[in-house]
């Protein structure tokens, strides 16, 4: 098996963009929270195939706070590994 770390690394953080703009969207809490979990599965398996974790604590309280609490846990990981990649350039 072929891994093209720097390939693997620009479409998690281009995953991680597009999921941001979901989240911060003017669409419904609901709708964005659906959005991006029904994507969250493969950006998880991506972030794991690099040998790392996506982590965050579940509010439970709303859609919002819900939502909110995955997108930084995205975030952080996404500005990680901007470095790593700035790295590789």
């Amino acid at each position: 098996m072929t891994i093209n770390l720097k390939s693997d690394i620009q479409s998690i953080i281009q995953s991680i963009f597009l999921l941001h703009h979901i989240a911060y969207s003017k669409a419904a809490w609901m709708t964005k929270y659906e959005l991006v979990c029904g994507q969250l599965d493969s950006v998880k398996a991506a972030i794991k195939n690099i040998g790392m974790e996506l982590e965050w604590t579940d509010p439970n309280l709303s859609y919002k706070d819900d939502l909110l609490a995955i997108i930084q846990a995205l975030d952080e990981i996404g500005e990680e590994l901007a470095i790593v990649l700035e790295t590789m350039e």
